[in-house]
């Protein structure tokens, strides 16, 4: 199933805007009255949601419930749900091919 949601993943993460695509906790500093987004080797274009979904994976990990945070940011909350499944099952296949 995860690999048949994959196949739309072109469709899914289509756009134009400039993306982290590493986007982890350890990627992301804060200061008292600013956030820096580092490491920026994996850039590229593509839908706005994309930074934001991968993001929310972490705090999931950590216990958070993604789900309202997803339905209420202005770049997750019209995005048609079937993309941020693909979105993650393109993910999941990622982190099971460079472990396994």
């Amino acid at each position: 199933m995860l690999s048949a949601l994959e196949k739309g993943l072109d469709e899914a993460v289509a756009g134009n805007t400039l993306l982290h695509g590493d986007m982890y906790p350890f990627n992301v500093l804060t200061t008292d009255e600013r956030v820096y987004i580092v490491d920026w080797p994996h850039a590229w274009v593509g839908a706005s949601h994309v930074d934001v979904v991968t993001l929310l994976i972490s705090a999931a990990l950590s216990g958070t419930d993604p789900q309202p945070i997803l339905e209420s940011l202005p770049s997750t909350a019209s995005v048609d749900p079937t993309y941020i499944d693909v979105q993650l099952a393109a993910h999941s296949g990622f982190l099971l091919a460079t472990v396994c």
